[in-house]
């Protein structure tokens, strides 16, 4: 009796050891996420393009797409970097849905993490950095915000537009054109994207009108509406200017009132402004942003016409007979109200003619007092340029001007541009020394004896 006692706790001893040792393996599988068994558990909430109250307030056209259509269609990848190390891709391709059932395993230590949602090239990310990363189960909670920086694919524009309190006299017909927009130089190019059947609808008497267009290729573009008073779309009556961002897969879209437009006017005097004896010609961007009329006295009245920034410029000669140039930033409310900046007069940058064996060109040109002239000269292969600044007179103003090399990028000049006009010379010498092939072979001297020819030129530079 006593030996079966013993046995049985000798057993009861053997199966606790046993559990003891399927615990500790246990454990130890538990920990494959790290050296001390850490774990990444996400959520995330999207700011979708509702929230950007900033945007919309600066009249911006934005893709109309919501938190929850993001969160529902859109592809996720966990991006994350520990301290002293390299990013690493912890996550890929899967749903938000996947994402936060997912239990991801990580090294403990300080990381920074990166969530991306993509779809047709619109992208929405969130970062959290600095976090302390435990052993056990880490909690991420990311807010997860469009990226404007990943413009691709193609998207498309709807949009609306009122004009019942905008005191436009006789609405008969109206037009759309897309402009592709530059933010930092505020430039316009036109794009293909102009009225067609389909793109702008005008309902006379809802006084409203809608552009809508489709498969543009992502990217910030300038939405201008302009309303005539007649049906062949002579007269103009109105404009209206929004900017728009198009982004992959997604609808761009806005509905806006149109505000009561009172027009108003300026003076201007570019005669005076710029010390001109006469106006050559006058080059705008200015149609259906002001009107420009000539005075009898030499000066111009502006008139705001549609809401809208752009420049006027008034090229002439001084009493000196330079070429001069003066400038004028306009813009327009939508209210009417007209803003004339401070005139700027430029003069003029020119590149000398004759130049050979490379190339000079001048930005900006023409240029104001004061303002920095890069010149980029770029040689034939073999040559390098000697560049001189000379003033109307001919006189060399190089040394005057600042000019001077670029050290890092030798084929980029600058100089700081005078009052008055400029040529731009360029010589380009040849950097290759003379070659010459020397071939043994027989000929005749000049006396007509027989004799060795010991050298013959075969080329020559």
């Amino acid at each position: 009796m006593r030996k079966i006692i013993l046995l049985l706790a000798a057993g009861l001893l053997l199966l606790a050891g046993c559990s003891n040792l399927i615990q500790k393996e246990n454990d130890t599988d538990s920990s494959s996420g790290g050296a001390a068994g850490a774990f990444l558990r996400v959520t995330a909430e999207t700011e979708g393009f509702g929230a950007r109250e900033e945007e919309a307030s600066a009249r911006t056209a934005l893709p109309t797409i919501d938190g929850s259509a993001v969160t529902d269609s859109f592809t996720y990848s966990l991006k994350g970097t520990k301290e002293g190390g390299s990013e690493e891709t912890l996550v890929s391709g899967v749903s938000l849905a996947e994402l936060k059932e997912s239990l991801i395993p990580v090294t403990t230590g300080k990381w920074s993490f990166t969530l991306t949602a993509e779809k047709d090239g619109t992208v929405f990310t969130g970062t959290l950095s600095d976090k302390n990363i435990t052993a056990g189960d880490n909690e991420l909670s990311f807010t997860i915000s469009w990226d404007e920086s990943s413009l691709s694919g193609k998207g498309s524009l709807a949009f609306s537009l009122d004009w019942s309190k905008a005191g436009l006299n006789s609405v008969e017909a109206a037009a759309g054109t897309l402009f592709a927009y530059d933010p930092d130089t505020g430039t316009e190019t036109e794009t293909d994207y102009t009225e067609s059947s389909d793109a702008i609808t005008l309902d006379k008497d809802a006084h409203t009108v809608t552009y809508s267009l489709s498969n543009v290729p992502a990217g910030v573009y300038m939405i201008k509406i302009s309303f005539y008073s007649d049906a062949g779309k002579t007269s103009l009556a109105g404009t209206w200017r929004e900017l728009a961002v198009i982004t992959g897969g997604q609808e761009s879209g806005a509905s806006r009132v149109m505000d009561v437009f009172v027009k108003h006017s300026a003076t201007i005097d570019p005669m005076t402004d710029g010390g001109l004896s006469g106006i050559t010609q006058k080059t705008s961007s200015v149609e259906g942003i002001v009107t420009l009329a000539e005075n009898t006295d030499g000066t111009y009245t502006l008139t705001s016409q549609g809401m809208g920034t752009s420049v006027l410029t008034f090229n002439g000669t001084n009493a000196d007979g330079e070429s001069v140039a003066v400038t004028y930033n306009v813009s327009v409310s939508d209210t009417g109200e007209l803003t004339v900046g401070s005139p700027k007069v430029v003069y003029s940058v020119t590149v000398a003619g004759g130049i050979e064996h490379g190339t000079v060109t001048a930005e900006p040109a023409p240029a104001a007092a004061g303002e920095t002239v890069t010149l980029t000269v770029t040689p034939e292969t073999g040559y390098a340029g000697a560049i001189a600044i000379n003033n109307a007179g001919g006189e060399d103003i190089s040394s005057s001007v600042s000019l001077s090399q670029d050290s890092e990028d030798t084929t980029k000049w600058t100089f700081i541009m005078p009052e008055g006009t400029v040529t731009v010379s360029a010589i380009f010498e040849d950097t290759e020394p003379f070659t010459t092939t020397l071939k043994q072979g027989r000929g005749i001297y000049g006396d007509g004896i027989n004799g060795i020819l010991i050298g013959q030129i075969s080329s020559f530079r």
